[in-house]
């Protein structure tokens, strides 16, 4: 952001309650930042050493971000692991966290299916001094195991009665 001149330019001690002071700001914040805009009341004189005072404090606070993150979708146990693909408005990395262990593990953007049952993963991305944290998104899909023809068979067999 830039600070523009002033007007008036004239020193603070010339203004009367409710003057307006315009001092344009121009640009887009790019980092969260304060901007202050200081006056002169003049020469100093014995009952007023100091002659600046502050007549306006900017202060522009992180921006905010949000992640998008498509869900994996119905799996099916024993797949491959499956790149997690998220991502922040703001650029920054996305880390994940995923649960239950006995079903489903992440490391890095890394998905592994362990088990059958429900995963959930969770995308989350903290912020940095230019970026407040976003807010979690989670995605929750199911784990099916498939029976292969062996077991299918062995169950057959196993559950026959003569």
């Amino acid at each position: 952001l830039t600070l523009g001149t002033c007007t008036p330019a004239s020193p603070v001690a010339s203004l009367a309650l409710g003057d307006t002071i315009n001092c344009p700001v121009t640009g887009t914040p790019t980092t969260a930042q304060t901007i202050t805009v200081t006056g002169s009341t003049g020469a100093s004189n014995d009952t007023n050493t100091a002659n600046n005072s502050t007549l306006l404090s900017i202060t522009v606070g992180p921006a905010s971000q949000t992640i998008s993150f498509t869900s994996p979708g119905p799996q099916t146990f024993g797949v491959s692991p499956i790149t997690l693909g998220a991502t922040a408005s703001s650029g920054l990395t996305v880390s994940y966290l995923a649960s239950p262990a006995g079903v489903c593990t992440v490391s890095g953007s890394t998905l592994t299916i362990t088990g059958a049952g429900s995963c959930t993963v969770t995308a989350q991305q903290a912020g940095n001094t230019n970026y407040a944290a976003a807010a979690d998104v989670a995605s929750r899909f199911s784990l099916r195991h498939i029976v292969s023809m062996w077991e299918a068979l062995l169950v057959g067999v196993a559950g026959r009665t003569r």
